[in-house]
């Protein structure tokens, strides 16, 4: 990851895309586990600040997935991040984090039989970054709603 995003020439925007969200403002099952969104939120901090970043997994996170961090993003500079995208919880939610915001996107898959037929068995989002501007426009189709944010 540190290699990753320490390649990022200047002027770039980033977006990181992943199917699960880190967690906020919402309850998942007690059943779950959620590893290592804290040192995601921590290297995109580090990057949008163009500073350190040092972090490992938090308590209880299985052995398989246990990581230590170590980034410095000092020699490549600051770095706008245009958002972390997320689905996997199926609501749409967009959370301001300290240098970014994380938005969660309704899934496309139709489970109420009474939107087969209408548009509404829809479900999808068009974004659209203005890197000028420093804004997202997610546009909404069907039952996903249409939103916006500057970053």
């Amino acid at each position: 990851m540190n290699e990753a995003l320490s390649n990022i020439p200047e002027g770039y925007q980033i977006v990181v895309t992943t199917h699960i969200p880190l967690v906020y403002d919402f309850s998942p099952s007690t059943e779950t586990t959620w590893a290592n969104g804290n040192i995601l939120e921590g290297l995109l901090n580090a990057v949008a600040t163009g500073g350190r970043y040092t972090g490992k997994s938090e308590d209880g996170v299985p052995t398989e997935l246990q990581a230590i961090v170590a980034a410095d993003f000092t020699t490549q500079g600051p770095r706008k991040v245009a958002g972390l995208w997320a689905g996997h919880v199926h609501i749409e939610q967009m959370t301001k984090r300290d240098n970014f915001t994380q938005v969660l996107f309704i899934n496309d898959c139709n489970t109420n039989p009474d939107n087969i037929g209408t548009i509404n068995a829809l479900g999808i989002t068009v974004v659209t970054v203005d890197p000028a501007a420093s804004k997202v426009t997610l546009s909404g189709v069907g039952r996903a709603t249409s939103r916006e944010y500057d970053y």
